[in-house]
Parts: C-alpha cells; structure tokens; sequence
C-alpha cells in the first residue's frame, strides 16, 4: 500500500468492506487517516438483496446474516479503530455499488475510500467492477486505493 491517504479537510469517509483481504487494504488506509485527523468513519457491508417473495421464506436467515455482519463491523472496526468513538456501523441490502453510493448521501459522507485490485482488459470486464460503478456514481469524491 502506498502511503497517499485523504485529505485531511474530508471529515466524514464511508469505507465499504466485503470483509475480504482486499478491503482490508481501504480499511488500514481509513485507520491510518483516522489516527491524523479523527474524522468520523462510516463502516458498511452491503448484503444481496432477497428476491420476491423469497424474503418471507428466509427471513430469519437474511436476519441472522445481517446480524453476523454487523458483529464483523464491530470486530474489524475494534481492530482498526481501536479508540474511535465517532465509527458508524451500518449493514445495508442491495446491488453494492447503487448501495454504496446512496449510503454516502444518506450520511453525508465527504468521501468513499475503496479498495480495488486494479484489473484491466478482459478479467476487469468478466469479473465487473464495483469500484469502478461506485467512481462513476458516486456524488462525492471517491478515494481508490489499490492493492
């Protein structure tokens, strides 16, 4: 990881996980923005949605994971963010870019910061982009780091 981290002026950055390594390495640049500036981290997972009437039938499970996801927020936000009292730990269901995007409206986010492997050509197109949805989309500024 390089050592470009945001602008100290953003004092509101919604940082994305998938609990993968890979965000991971936005999470590390999060933490170490938050330990020079103390601005306000907003952590989300975004879980697929349910389709149909599916939903009622799964409900208790949609429930439980949305459940083991947010107990996963607070474990790696504990982890990164060890004395942080201004984290915000939200678990939302959607397609994860439009998720991503309105999530940082509807918080007032300054800034996404996401992480991304940095694929071109044929492997970006068969494996598509979330990164490169939420750059497209995003309303604020967005921070990419890469791998």
């Amino acid at each position: 990881m390089s050592d470009a981290s945001p602008p100290p002026f953003w004092n509101r950055l919604l940082v994305p996980t998938d609990f993968s390594e890979l965000s991971m390495v936005g999470l590390r640049a999060a933490s170490k923005w938050h330990r020079q500036t103390e601005g306000k981290i907003i952590l989300l997972h975004v879980t697929e949605p349910s389709h149909g009437g599916l939903r009622i039938q799964t409900g208790d499970l949609h429930h439980r994971m949305d459940q083991e996801a947010l107990d996963s927020l607070h474990r790696i936000s504990a982890l990164h963010f060890p004395s942080a009292k201004n984290i915000t730990h939200l678990v939302h269901s959607g397609k994860a870019a439009e998720t991503i995007c309105k999530a940082a409206i509807d918080h007032g986010a300054d800034a996404i910061l996401i992480a991304t492997h940095g694929f071109t050509g044929i492997k970006q197109a068969v494996l598509g982009s979330v990164t490169e949805k939420v750059v497209r989309q995003a309303k604020c500024s967005v921070l990419v780091v890469r791998e």
